[in-house]
């Protein structure tokens, strides 16, 4: 059986907060206004959120006994936009990733076989995975777009925090809902499966 080993605990990388990312009002202006396909949203994030620290989702990193690599040793997959590394989940989620870097690219790290698992490892949660095709259904059982794969990996965290009811308690910030959430990399955790990093922005 697998197991998992803390990386970090959530209080080694986040500070006392004394408000709720849900609730910064700046934020939610930003999300309504990408929500709307408003002018603002093309022109990305006010400047006050822009200066603003991304905090990532703690997380154990999952371990396989059976799998003798080091995950260090494969560089991991990096989403970002024109504007800054990440993409939200909900853009990705929507399909909304024209902004995306390179969202055509053939990610051929996924391929080594037919599916690939998604694991999350979130802190204070019981541990998820999902298994998505890994290969397009075609002839010649093309690697998949990077946009397809981000597309893939917000349901996979949809799904993960619906199951969990609806948010995840992050140590002193409050609870952190899927329309916080920004996809950052996927790290290989095993031969088939990969672990998203998530982040999120604190006021």
């Amino acid at each position: 059986m697998a197991s998992t080993k803390n990386i970090q605990a959530p209080d080694d990388y986040v500070e006392e907060l004394h408000q709720a990312l849900s609730v910064h009002p700046e934020m939610r202006r930003f999300y309504q206004a990408q929500q709307n396909g408003s002018i603002e949203a093309a022109q990305g994030p006010p400047e006050s959120l822009r200066k603003q620290e991304m905090i990532q989702v703690p997380q154990y990193i999952y371990d396989a006994p059976s799998w003798k690599c080091d995950p260090a040793t494969f560089p991991p997959i990096v989403f970002r936009t024109s504007e800054r590394k990440g993409i939200r989940l909900t853009n990705a989620l929507a399909q909304n990733t024209a902004d995306l870097h390179e969202p055509d690219e053939q990610l051929t790290q996924l391929s080594s076989t037919t599916k690939t698992t998604y694991r999350l490892e979130v802190v204070k949660y019981k541990p998820f995975n999902r298994a998505m095709p890994a290969l397009r259904a075609t002839a010649r059982n093309e690697s998949l777009a990077r946009w397809v794969v981000a597309n893939h990996v917000a349901r996979a965290v949809e799904e993960c925090i619906q199951r969990d009811g609806g948010s995840w308690e992050v140590a002193t910030i409050g609870r952190v809902t899927f329309n916080d959430l920004w996809l950052m990399e996927l790290r290989r955790v095993s031969q088939g499966s990969w672990q998203p990093v998530l982040a999120f922005y604190h006021p």
